[in-house]
């Protein structure tokens, strides 16, 4: 049997996004292939790895809770989900409070500079400014 990934994802896309709170499925092609100002593509597109991710990816109409009445989960690319309180302790840092956009990939070298470890090369993030003083 001749079976087409491309043939498959099209039958589950059309299948999926007929169900009520699904705004769309995107393959992993057209996620990595993505170049558009679209924040939530390009969110999306930073999340995804080349080999582990899926090759569909079904995204949730904005504001919508599929597990109801037991909860939801933090794993949209909207605003909503995006934004979360961050809280670094050490004992002879003042107290700081800070409003900026932070990136997760900037967590793990920030714990680093803390501890004085060497921030390994070739990784994406940066210590948070705030943090290392």
């Amino acid at each position: 049997m001749d079976i087409k990934k491309t043939d498959v994802n099209t039958i589950i896309r059309e299948r999926v996004e007929q169900v009520i709170g699904i705004a769309k499925v995107l393959t992993k092609d057209e996620i990595f292939s993505s170049h558009s100002g679209d924040t939530v593509l390009a969110r999306l597109k930073n999340s995804f790895h080349p080999v582990k991710s899926p090759d569909l990816w079904i995204l949730q109409e904005k504001y919508w809770v599929t597990k109801y009445p037991h909860g939801t989960g933090h794993g949209t690319p909207y605003n909503y989900d995006t934004h979360v309180p961050l809280l670094f302790s050490k004992a002879e840092q003042k107290r700081t409070t800070f409003s900026r956009k932070i990136m997760m990939v900037d967590i793990a070298p920030t714990v680093a500079a803390m501890l004085g470890i060497n921030i390994p090369k070739g990784i994406d993030g940066v210590p948070i400014k705030e943090m290392i003083k």
